[in-house]
């Protein structure tokens, strides 16, 4: 190795140095993004906060005008609906304009009487909406929708807001309708009233409407709270509706936005309205600087007054504090490092010191030990030599007794082989002894069927002796028809001549009488057949019954001798059986005696083999130990040099000199061997021989 190595203190520094800057780093990166993520939250939970505190404002004004406006309506409405009239038997045709879609048609208009006079100027309007400081308004009913007669509201242009009519479709239209108050929001010439509206019923349908109303300032002074109020240094309040049109806004109040798009190419405002709460981060161009940046808007819908109030900040503002954390956190970082490197190049000096002393002390052991594993080498290379000799000796006595073994062992084999033989023997016999007690069992069961045989074929003899009497039964019930057949033709011929004595009135009878002769000469007939066939079957039926019978006694009688013969036989060869079986079992403990005493024989011989072999083994690892020690003291020499290279290595990683070393040092550091470690080794050789 030729490549310069750092000092052991260069090395510590260096290495607490970066894992200090790393840790800081680490750690710099995370507590910066987390606290980001806490600021975010923040900024979100502020913003709802300042959000929700307009919230309360809108409901309690909204309440209060609702509350103020029913009272009011209460009041003037017992008052006011007293003295109307509206009468449709006299109208007149007028241009009226939807209020919504603006379209202009010409309606009929019932009139609207004031305590009984036709109502013709506005003086009764303007007066109340003096006394109550209210919008006066008052509608008849028409096909379209209610028409407005006479009313206190202005247009934008100084004219009276009459000539229009709320359509059929509006939400005012639908209360009103059904005989009922309508109190909330309505849209006056384009101005936001809180408004009531009362139907006039007459005859229990509605035919018009008295409406008062008060512009709502105090939505207007929440506006104006919004744009007074500023989120950090460049946030505002802004005011959407479900049109897309900026009710408030700092630079663009009262343009669609609805399609407008940031950055990135979204449609936010829509986005807005199509959530209705919640909160979207996106980018923007900064109006002033014509810069990007990131901005967060949290919104919410109002459905009162169809409005979604959004906050919107900037990012980058409400992280400042986390930036300037950043660099707080990168300076401490830096010097900590600082700091931690001087400290320890001050403890990688102490430490190295101390390692430097350790290694000296280190060295001269490893003097020592090098010494020590040469003597004992040269003793286990003594043992082993008187330990390989012994061996051989035993080796040759353990071959002997083997021999012996083997011979005794093929003598137990063949005695085992004839006591097997033997057993197999007798075993053979007990099966056939049991076999011919089986076949007698058997020849038993063919004798005891063949009873039962001859008991079936005497019953089927039987059978046939009755078919045979039923034959009989038969022909005797012929004979009693051919004697009704005898008496039929007797009677006919009877009937004959009496027909023939009766002349031409028995003419008829006589044709029936020939019939029933003829009929009673073919019954005689077939009577007369059935009989000859009926004798023909008794006599084969008799000769079948004798022969069968005479065979079927011949076949018994042979079954019978031959099965009296199989049993004599196999009782005899039962009893030749079982004298052999009693001879095969004297031969078998015969030889069971033998193959014990070989067994017992080799047994003796087994106990003298093991004893050797165990000596042997014991031989073995004597002679193993000690190749074992041998090995251990070659492989201690090896460590203690191994040691001192250690040793040296260590001094140049604490010192950080070159790492190459020259020959001559080496030799110097070397562990000589003690020429006096021979005499030791010397006596250990003879007390072995």
């Amino acid at each position: 190795m030729t490549e310069s190595q750092l000092g052991f203190r260069k090395k510590l520094s260096i290495g607490f140095t970066v894992i200090s800057l790393v840790s800081m780093g680490v750690c710099g990166v995370v507590s910066y993004y987390f606290t980001s993520s806490i600021v975010r939250e923040l900024t979100i939970n502020n913003l709802s906060d300042q959000i929700k505190g307009v919230e309360s404002a809108i409901l309690v004004s909204s309440a209060d005008n609702l509350d103020r406006q029913k009272k009011l309506s209460d009041f003037w409405s017992k008052k006011v609906l007293g003295q109307l009239d509206i009468r449709s038997d006299e109208h007149e045709t007028v241009t009226a304009e939807n209020q919504t879609t603006h379209e202009k048609n010409q309606v009929t208009l019932p009139a609207l009487f004031l305590n009984g006079t036709r109502l013709g100027q506005h003086a009764f309007v303007d007066g109340l909406s003096e006394q109550t400081g209210q919008a006066i308004t008052l509608f008849v009913r028409i096909k379209e929708g209610f028409y407005r007669v006479s009313t206190s509201v202005r247009k934008a242009d100084g004219m009276r807001n009459i000539g229009t009519y709320l359509p059929t479709s509006s939400p005012v239209y639908e209360a009103l309708i059904k005989g009922e108050r309508y109190i909330g929001r309505a849209q006056v010439a384009g101005v936001w009233y809180t408004t009531s509206y009362e139907p006039i019923i007459k005859n229990r349908e509605v035919v018009g409407s008295f409406f008062m109303g008060s512009p709502e300032s105090s939505y207007s002074r929440i506006k104006e709270y919004l744009k007074s109020q500023k989120i950090l240094q460049t946030g505002y309040f802004y005011i959407l509706d479900s049109t897309g049109k900026l009710l408030l806004h700092p630079s663009k109040e009262g343009e669609n936005v609805l399609s407008a798009t940031d950055l990135d190419g979204r449609a936010i405002f829509k986005e807005i309205i199509e959530k209705k709460t919640g909160h979207i981060e996106y980018r923007w161009l900064n109006s002033e600087s014509k810069m990007p940046q990131e901005k967060l808007a949290l919104f919410q819908h109002f459905p009162q007054m169809d409005w979604y109030i959004a906050a919107s900040v900037n990012v980058e503002e409400a992280q400042a504090a986390i930036v300037h954390l950043k660099w707080v956190l990168f300076l401490i970082a830096a010097g900590m490092t600082t700091a931690m490197g001087v400290a320890t190049m001050i403890f990688g000096k102490y430490a190295a010191e101390k390692l430097i002393a350790i290694s000296g002390g280190l060295r001269t052991s490893g003097e020592q030990v090098s010494q020590s594993s040469q003597e004992l080498t040269e003793v286990a290379n003594a043992l082993a030599q008187a330990t390989l000799e012994q061996a051989s000796g035993l080796q040759q006595t353990v071959s002997a007794v083997e021999e012996i073994r083997t011979m005794v062992n093929r003598n137990l084999e063949g005695t085992g082989v004839t006591e097997e033989l033997s057993k197999r023997m007798s075993e053979s016999a007990a099966t056939g002894m049991k076999t011919l007690g089986d076949l007698s069992a058997k020849v038993r069961t063919i004798a005891s069927t063949n009873d039962l045989l001859q008991k079936e074929i005497k019953s089927s003899h039987q059978q046939i002796e009755r078919i045979v009497g039923v034959i009989y039964d038969i022909g005797e019930k012929t004979k009693i028809i051919n004697e009704i057949v005898f008496q039929t033709k007797l009677l006919s011929f009877n009937a004959s001549v009496e027909a023939a004595r009766a002349g031409e009135h028995g003419k008829g009878f006589s044709v029936v009488a020939e019939e029933i002769g003829r009929l009673a000469a073919l019954s005689g007939t077939a009577s007369g057949e059935i009989s000859a066939s009926l004798e023909s079957s008794k006599s084969e039926v008799q000769a079948i019954i004798s022969q069968a019978k005479a065979r079927t006694e011949s076949l018994i009688a042979d079954s019978e001798s031959r099965i009296s013969e199989g049993v004599a036989i196999s009782t005899q060869c039962s009893s030749t059986f079982a004298n052999i079986l009693q001879q095969a079992s004297q031969t078998h403990q015969a030889i069971e005696g033998i193959s014990h005493a070989s067994r017992e024989q080799t047994q003796g011989i087994e106990e003298i083999n093991n004893a050797m072999l165990q000596m042997d083994k014991i031989t073995q690892q004597n002679s193993g130990a000690a190749q074992q020690v041998k090995s251990l003291a070659a492989q201690l020499h090896a460590e203690s040099i191994g040691m001192e290279n250690g040793v040296m290595e260590l001094g140049n990683f604490l010192n950080g000199s070159q790492a190459e070393q020259s020959a001559s040092v080496g030799s110097e550091e070397a562990v000589p061997v003690m020429p006096a470690s021979k005499a030791p080794a010397r006596a250990y050789r003879k007390k072995a021989a």
